[in-house]
């Protein structure tokens, strides 16, 4: 690594703890950032679609498919959140 100064070593475990959330919070930015993406790349295909065949349906299966991996994803943030909370009351 370079002497840049910009190495961040934990000093004791509620530090570590911090910065591991905050690694963890960066990865899932990047993931949901990498999904928006291609989420939008699907919707602009999807119009080039329509426009060249003029089949109007594939615009609402692509949305359709948007809408149920967000729907499906919210489920599973919220067992999640519900199973983070559960071991908190319990430990």
């Amino acid at each position: 690594m370079s002497a840049c100064g910009c190495e961040i070593e934990a000093e004791s475990a509620g530090q570590r703890r911090i910065l591991t959330i905050a690694l963890v919070l960066n990865a899932i930015m990047f993931v949901i950032g990498f999904i928006a993406g291609i989420a939008n790349l699907a919707v602009l295909c999807a119009a080039l679609v329509v426009r060249w065949t003029a089949w109007d349906w594939i615009d609402l299966v692509v949305g359709g498919l948007i809408a149920i991996y967000v729907i499906k994803e919210a489920f599973e943030i919220l067992a999640t959140a519900r199973r983070a909370a559960h071991s908190r009351r319990y430990d």
